[in-house]
């Protein structure tokens, strides 16, 4: 993640967190993402705060760590960081697996962070007051899917939601990011391929997906 005018603040692969000068953080090792992730971490400012910022990690395929976050106090270590709280519990997404994003809220000065399980969506809002640990859930379009590897992203606009799953298909949902649900879950068929890489263009018109 950088700063508002692009300039590097730190970075992280789920597992350890490193600063601007690409050393290790102070105190930023064990998290609880995996290297072999699909999408590992994820970091997000605390709204209305521009020292604060959140690392949530999501586990990989077949452990129960589930997701956490973990909180960076930018403030610290002579402004290069350090992480001061580490792997905070989002019991609701015990079984993620593998997928993790983010965005902007309808609401001002709000984010959603958005995960899934093998039955369901939760949707975690983040605010001025931090991480709301209650998910909103939404039910997927289909159910049982065997495979957690492949990407899962919203449109910048808030209004999509895409999920590929390496050996189950695609799946493209209706976001709403004034509270959290998805719904209208609908198969895109990839040219009989299976997608696995899923990103929408900056201005939420195309989609595209790598199979």
């Amino acid at each position: 993640i950088s700063d508002s005018s692009g300039a590097l603040l730190f970075y992280s692969n789920g597992m350890t967190v490193w600063n601007k000068n690409h050393q290790v953080m102070l105190n930023g090792t064990n998290l609880l993402g995996h290297e072999t992730s699909t999408q590992s971490a994820i970091i997000v400012p605390k709204p209305l705060n521009t020292d604060i910022y959140y690392i949530f990690t999501v586990t990989n395929r077949g452990s129960n760590n589930g997701v956490k976050f973990s909180e960076v106090d930018m403030t610290l270590d002579g402004g290069l960081g350090e992480v001061t709280v580490k792997n905070t519990d989002l019991p609701q997404s015990a079984n993620a697996e593998e997928r993790i994003t983010s965005v902007k809220g309808d609401a001002c000065n709000t984010f959603w962070v958005i995960t899934g399980d093998r039955n369901e969506f939760q949707a975690y809002l983040v605010d001025k007051d931090g991480v709301n640990t209650n998910a909103k859930t939404s039910s997927y379009a289909v159910t049982n899917l065997n495979d957690s590897r492949g990407y899962l992203k919203v449109s910048p606009d808030g209004s999509k939601l895409i999920s590929a799953y390496s050996t189950g298909g695609t799946f493209l949902y209706d976001f709403n990011d004034a509270d959290g649900t998805i719904s209208n879950g609908r198969s895109i068929n990839v040219t009989g391929e299976l997608g696995y890489g899923v990103e929408f263009s900056r201005n939420s018109q195309k989609l595209y997906i790598s199979t």
